[in-house]
């Protein structure tokens, strides 16, 4: 089998990462290394060579916690749980019970967004991304998944 060259093939937008409170204030940086690996772990993919994750539960350290006492600290972590799991319905369900206790929590916005994204339900992922910049106007995390979300809904047309 003739394998393509990784340099005339573009690989497939990446989603945004979504937050954890562990993240919150910490800036964006992807260094030249990870992108290139990245691209070389795409491509592996794209070609067949590692098969995708399989969809996991979501964690119990993250569940643990919020049946502690909730907080939307401990709620934003178990919304990040459930996106890793490829849960993105419990994602969001968690992630506005997290809004319910702090209305003005962008990172809880963001994962919406990430959430809806990952669904293609582009112009709800672009309504929450917005609500998260409109929030805090220099998370680069928000900005990511709605520039994401702005070019799959670009790109269905």
């Amino acid at each position: 089998m003739e394998v393509p060259d990784p340099k005339l093939e573009t690989p497939a937008p990446q989603p945004a990462p979504v937050a954890s409170r562990n993240q919150k204030d910490a800036p964006v940086v992807l260094g030249l290394a990870a992108l290139v690996g990245m691209a070389f772990g795409l491509w592996a993919l794209v070609r067949g060579d590692v098969p995708p994750p399989a969809p996991q539960s979501a964690p119990a350290a993250p569940a643990a916690q919020v049946q502690q006492g909730p907080t939307a600290e401990t709620l934003l972590d178990l919304s990040l749980a459930h996106y890793q799991a490829k849960r993105y319905d419990d994602c969001i369900a968690v992630a506005r019970q997290a809004l319910k206790l702090r209305p003005g929590f962008a990172e809880a916005w963001n994962n919406i967004a990430a959430a809806y994204a990952s669904q293609s339900k582009w112009d709800e992922a672009i309504e929450a991304a917005e609500h998260a910049i409109k929030i805090n106007p220099n998370y680069q995390l928000a900005k990511n998944n709605l520039a994401w979300a702005k070019s799959g809904k670009a790109g269905k047309k």
